[in-house]
């Protein structure tokens, strides 16, 4: 029975992992210049042009300052890994998150994939016979785009499930329950993909090395806009929830990674191909600038989150029944 008194604040894993946000913050705020700067220097070089990383050069031309802010905050996340894991005096190994061995994990994977990406699609159809988007001219090459999107799906889906559903839900669990950890991490995921420049915000005439704080303030300048922040964020929040009750109820991350690569998949492939046809105020509240913003977006997710749960519930029975048991002996 846990102890009822109550426990320092300054001690426990929530405020831990506040610091390790704001710190994440401030310390991608102060690296942004650097990396923009020896980014502006490699293109200015042309030492990525012509080879098998034109495609890395011809991104980095087009790249704001904003991407550059997004890339520093990722990697002052992973540099502050190990410090808070030091502070919060973590095992080694994944025995202590409560993940286990998946005997079904090339199943929920692709399961997971092709439920988030195929509904996503689905809708992206929708909307081009709607006239809601139109498709670019000219278009750019098929293959290209969805090998890009692979890719950016899987390797986003690894990383962030690794973080969140791994580590910072491992952490939660420790101290707090299974309900009141999948509620806050749902909300603490949703706060951190805010960490970007508004859409068009991402440009800065001059670069200087306060110009990750003045990315802070435009992010911060978003939280302004009632409806913006609750079509993002609602949506964010329900990815987060559904991510992790996948976690949690197969205690492994395969199906958590194929729902998040389907995900990012559907919108990094629909977005080089498509662009919206309509003023935002005439398809709002459906749908938005993008495929992660809109109610139709919202429901969907709540949709995979129930068939996700009725595909769990239905392996636990099968796995608990008499006759499972009977043909594994």
């Amino acid at each position: 029975m846990p102890d009822p008194a109550p426990q320092n604040f300054t001690r426990s894993d929530v405020f831990k992992l506040t610091v390790w946000f704001l710190a994440t913050a401030v310390l991608g705020a102060l690296l942004a210049p650097v990396i923009h700067v020896i980014g502006t220097a490699i293109v200015a070089g042309g030492h990525l042009e012509g080879g098998a990383a034109d495609w890395l050069h011809s991104e980095m031309v087009k790249a704001e300052f904003g991407r550059y802010f997004n890339r520093a905050i990722l990697i002052a996340a992973l540099l502050l890994l190990y410090p808070m894991s030091r502070w919060l005096g973590l095992e080694s190994g994944w025995g202590w998150m409560g993940l286990r061995p998946n005997p079904h994990r090339w199943k929920d994977l692709g399961l997971g994939f092709i439920l988030a990406a195929g509904s996503l699609l689905v809708v992206a159809l929708v909307y081009l016979q709607l006239g809601w988007y139109r498709l670019r001219e000219p278009m750019p090459a098929l293959p290209g785009v969805l090998g890009g999107a692979i890719f950016t799906g899987f390797s986003v889906a690894v990383l962030e499930e690794c973080l969140f559903r791994g580590l910072l839900f491992g952490i939660l669990l420790r101290s707090l329950s299974e309900r009141t950890s999948l509620w806050f991490l749902s909300a603490f995921f949703a706060l951190l993909h805010f960490l970007k420049p508004p859409e068009g915000g991402g440009a800065l005439e001059n670069v200087d090395w306060l110009s990750g704080f003045t990315m802070l303030g435009r992010i911060a300048l978003q939280f302004q806009d009632p409806w913006f922040f609750a079509a993002e964020f609602a949506t964010l929040f329900a990815v987060g929830w559904v991510l992790c009750y996948a976690r949690l109820r197969s205690a492994s991350l395969w199906l958590s990674i194929g729902l998040h690569a389907g995900w990012v998949f559907g919108i990094k492939a629909f977005s080089p191909l498509a662009r919206r046809a309509l003023r935002a105020e005439r398809i709002w509240p459906w749908a938005g600038e993008n495929l992660r913003i809109g109610l139709v977006t919202l429901a969907l997710v709540i949709l995979a989150g129930v068939v996700v749960w009725a595909y769990l519930r239905h392996r636990h029975r099968r796995t608990e029944s008499p006759g499972a048991s009977a043909g594994k002996a």
